[in-house]
């Protein structure tokens, strides 16, 4: 352990990566492949955003702040949070809009916005901590239909 410790000490200086608005920066998570960051940012008042970075070695370009389906170019009050990745790119989040429910969102770099994952029809309330197995053929999720905050697993290719 110390080896490693040492070893991560005589690295090159790490890159800085930048994001718009003002908050504490949290719980940053790796896609899979190693080319983006998803990270939260939190104002410590009416909202917390997520962002995506691509990077490179050091170099890191500007995140992007992910919006949710509705949201104007701002975001409004929104709570984006717990992000995790697919193999397949897509980070993997919870968020709600002002007083909203907490739904899972799914989102990749380089494209368009955020998507809901599940519509409310398939499982109302809030749905919340997405994990996904490693080969990405399912997600778990706690699901709040019942009261009890029950624990879901649902396939990703026939989503049953």
């Amino acid at each position: 352990m110390t080896f490693l410790l040492a070893g991560l000490a005589s690295t090159a200086f790490a890159g800085e990566v930048r994001f718009t608005g003002e908050g504490h920066a949290a719980n940053p998570v790796w896609s899979r492949d190693g080319r983006h960051l998803a990270f939260e940012v939190n104002n410590y008042g009416d909202r917390s955003d997520l962002h995506v970075s691509t990077v490179a070695g050091d170099i890191a370009q500007d995140a992007k702040k992910v919006n949710l389906p509705g949201a104007g170019p701002f975001g409004g009050s929104q709570v984006l949070v717990n992000p995790t990745w697919h193999p397949q790119g897509l980070t993997v989040f919870e968020g709600s809009n002002a007083g909203g429910q907490f739904r899972l969102y799914f989102f990749q770099p380089g494209q368009g916005g955020a998507n809901e994952m599940i519509s409310t029809s398939e499982v109302p309330g809030d749905i919340t901590f997405p994990a996904i197995n490693k080969d990405g053929s399912q997600m778990a999720f706690i699901a709040h239909r019942t009261g009890q905050g029950d624990i879901n697993v649902r396939d990703t290719a026939t989503t049953k």
